[in-house]
């Protein structure tokens, strides 16, 4: 049995299939995290900024989709298009899963004092020191892209959300592993199928809806930075007005509901190029389908990207690359890390 290692040194292959093991603690634990927490200066706020670069960038889309549509003024930024200085809200809540991404710490920084939240999967960071409400997974395994940080991450921001906007989190959190589980085992045989296609192909187009386009976003990720395979995650009504008019030698895979299973007839070769994530009603408009869960937002993003992580898993075999496990195998940049001892000139 291979041990798993901590905050981003364990392979991807081995923290995906632990992955639902290491979503149990955190639903379990993150909720007393949350007693533990002030939220009712977060939820006087007149409006919030959520922010993040990167996968944790798409780790917000399920919370402020389902806080928008409880009537909360919240606003969700990639941390670089904010003014040098600015946060444009009361309140703010960055996530950064290493704590140390250099974007997400300007802007916390930017936020008024008092108001600044984080969330990050490491126990101690830069990021969380400059933070005024800190919170964290508690560093749980995963690997040099995000996978177990990142639905983790999902799930503490969706059981935060029910916290906001019910008051309790939804006891549906406990069942979360087990539905997982069940989902990667009856996707198994469609998944070995399409990887065999992704493998082909010159693209990969990843579409989803509003509440459930961050899946689209950390699975073009996925293939992108750790496959090296064009990829691109847009939400569904914007892949409407352009991006879906290129070429035949794409897959696609759609994440969604009405519109979406709609999408699969308008795209060219639907019976070979097209994966659907839906519910039962539409999933068999294409051989290629997975049923999603009837669950909220975040907890249904959550079960799509972990069998598209086991797709990445099996395309990665096809091709004979797997996912870099050593930052040697990404190319370098200076700028995007603080170091772990940074200044914080609060």
């Amino acid at each position: 049995m291979i041990e798993l290692q901590p905050f981003s040194r364990t392979p991807f292959a081995d923290v995906v299939r632990a992955e639902p093991t290491i979503l149990a603690e955190v639903v379990q634990t993150f909720p007393e995290t949350l007693r533990a927490a002030p939220l009712d200066d977060l939820v006087r706020a007149r409006d919030v900024l959520f922010a993040g670069i990167g996968a944790s960038h798409a780790a917000l889309a399920a919370a402020v989709h389902v806080l928008r549509t409880a009537g909360v003024r919240v606003h969700r930024s990639t941390c670089a298009d904010l003014p040098a200085g600015s946060a444009l809200a009361d309140a703010v809540l960055v996530v950064s899963q290493s704590g140390r991404s250099t974007e997400t710490l300007a802007a916390l920084r930017a936020a008024p004092a008092g108001h600044r939240w984080a969330l990050t999967n490491a126990s101690v960071s830069p990021v969380g020191n400059a933070a005024d409400v800190a919170l964290s997974l508690g560093g749980q395994p995963d690997s040099l892209v995000s996978s177990a940080g990142y639905t983790g991450t999902v799930a503490a921001l969706g059981q935060l959300v029910d916290r906001w906007t019910t008051g309790s989190v939804a006891g549906s959190w406990g069942a979360l592993p087990e539905v997982i589980v069940e989902a990667v085992d009856r996707s198994r045989a469609v998944v070995e199928a399409f990887a065999d296609h992704v493998a082909s192909v010159a693209a990969v187009d990843v579409v989803a809806s509003s509440a459930l386009v961050g899946a689209a976003e950390n699975a073009a990720l996925l293939l992108r930075e750790g496959l090296g395979i064009p990829a691109t995650g847009t939400e569904t009504r914007m892949y409407l007005h352009g991006p879906l008019v290129p070429g035949r030698n794409v897959a696609r895979v759609l994440i969604g509901d009405d519109r979406e299973g709609r999408l699969v007839g308008e795209l060219p070769d639907p019976d070979t190029s097209v994966l659907l994530f839906t519910g039962p009603a539409l999933a068999a408009r294409t051989p290629f389908h997975v049923v999603l869960p009837d669950l909220p937002p975040a907890q249904r993003s959550i079960v799509a990207t972990v069998v598209l992580q086991h797709l990445v898993l099996a395309v990665g075999e096809r091709i004979g690359r797997g996912v870099p496990t050593t930052l040697d195998e990404f190319p370098t940049t200076d700028d995007t890390k603080v170091g772990i001892n940074v200044e914080l000139g609060r």
